[in-house]
């Protein structure tokens, strides 16, 4: 099985205009699209499309949620690289916990026929409280040495204590026993902020998905609650807000929680 679970803990280092750093401690679901009926069938605590306390729901993710996830992540690949990927799609998210699922990022490792060779990369990115998404998709004929590094424009509203015009350096490291992402702003050439993954893998059984559960048994309020809290440390040191670029994107919040794009 080519599915599995990363254990760890995501880091955030603030450097301007004043230092705030956190770390957390999480496991993420990477989850072969393919083997999904396989991955949710060894645990009763785990469902596939039904209430549990930890779930997949289709409607969660990327695209039109009447038609397969994987054939939407092709669809979006092949708009923004023109080569239609035809291989293994591995998603990398943080389920659904009692009912509620909320991702700041879920990543979709599309690979070539042989299972093994990254064909190209998705990162699918959640605002709140605006419930917007857009995905930014990388070619994976540019990965060097196990790794894809690619310098971008920001083009997504995330955080209020960020302006648009910034720059990012994402790198990103084939998926083995270990996991990485590392993520640095770049305002006018400076780095501003780093956030990153370091991950550890845990292969999928019954004892693991358990464990998993009851160590982190609230892992999506974590998430949202630590969003939130560090966006109120934020404004208590007195960062410099930055307003939605869209003021139409108020109306986001009710009438337009699936809004996507594609750099």
């Amino acid at each position: 099985m080519k599915s599995c679970l990363y254990e760890g803990e995501v880091l955030h280092n603030r450097y301007s205009p004043k230092e705030h750093n956190f770390k957390y401690k999480l496991f993420l679901s990477y989850i072969d699209l393919d083997e999904l009926d396989e991955v949710f069938s060894k645990s009763k605590f785990w469902s596939l499309e039904k209430l549990n306390f930890i779930s997949f729901r289709r409607r969660d993710y990327h695209g039109d949620k009447s038609k397969p996830l994987k054939e939407e992540v092709f669809n979006t690949v092949e708009n923004k690289i023109g080569r239609r990927p035809n291989g293994p799609v591995r998603l990398l998210t943080n389920l659904r916990f009692f009912g509620y699922c909320f991702n700041s990022v879920s990543f979709y490792y599309c690979y070539k026929e042989d299972g093994e060779t990254l064909d190209a990369l998705m990162a699918e990115i959640e605002n709140t409280p605006w419930g917007e998404r857009y995905c930014y998709v990388f070619d994976g004929e540019e990965v060097n040495d196990k790794s894809l590094k690619i310098k971008l424009d920001k083009k997504f509203h995330i955080s209020p204590f960020f302006p648009m015009d910034i720059k990012y350096i994402w790198e990103f490291f084939v998926p083995s026993n270990s996991l990485r992402i590392h993520m640095t702003s770049l305002d006018k050439g400076s780095a501003v902020f780093y956030a990153g993954l370091q991950l550890k893998r845990v292969n999928i059984s019954s004892r693991s998905l358990n464990r998993m559960l009851f160590k982190h048994p609230l892992m999506t309020f974590k998430m949202i609650f630590g969003i939130y809290f560090q966006a109120l440390r934020l404004w208590m040191k007195r960062i410099p807000f930055f307003d939605h670029p869209n003021p139409d994107s108020r109306k986001s919040i009710i009438s337009d929680k699936n809004k996507e794009g594609v750099l």
